[in-house]
């Protein structure tokens, strides 16, 4: 009976990776999708079952240890804590010349601060923005703005103009016009 969703599993596996196979000949992508969806929430449950039964069984693994496993020697005990390295946590805050000590620790600290700073300057430029404040820009950069018209004249314009480069056979050719050159 343990074995029973595994074997579920593997089926729903190996029947949706086969109306994958289907679906994608059949161009129903769709379809395709969906089954492949399945396929992939059966291997995750596999995977999530053969976990747990791993477990299951590391679990039962300790809870069948003898009793004389539990009971240890308190001389060994003793013995390892005596031997266990003293270790001085903040040896790093004692005053040395040849050391940076506590330097490091304001130049992360300061850096916290500097970020949390910039954050700061962040959000409240965010909240000064407002829609007058665009309007009046917007109006400030209406004086450097590009022209409406365009850059290139138009046709008509470009023949109705009195000036020397109107006669230029190469301009009248570039605006189309068919019509005598004026000499």
């Amino acid at each position: 009976m343990k074995k029973v969703p595994a074997v579920i599993l593997a089926l729903t596996m190996v029947a949706s990776g086969w109306f994958v196979v289907i679906y994608l000949d059949r161009w129903e992508w769709t379809r395709a999708l969906f089954v492949t969806m399945i396929f992939v929430i059966a291997e995750i449950a596999l995977i999530g079952w053969l976990v747990l039964q791993k477990l299951h069984r590391l679990e039962a693994r300790f809870d069948q240890r003898d009793e004389r496993d539990d009971v240890f020697d308190q001389a060994v005990l003793l013995r390892i804590r005596q031997t266990r390295p003293d270790y001085d946590r903040f040896a790093w805050l004692r005053a040395s010349v040849n050391r940076t000590n506590v330097f490091i620790t304001m130049v992360v600290g300061g850096g916290i601060v500097l970020s949390g700073l910039a954050w700061l300057i962040d959000k409240v430029a965010g909240r000064t923005v407002t829609a007058s404040r665009e309007q009046q820009l917007a109006a400030q950069l209406h004086t450097i703005a590009f022209p409406r018209s365009h850059f290139v004249a138009d046709e008509a314009a470009l023949i109705a103009q009195e000036f020397p480069t109107c006669d230029d056979s190469d301009l009248r050719l570039l605006v189309g016009d068919t019509r005598e050159f004026r000499r």
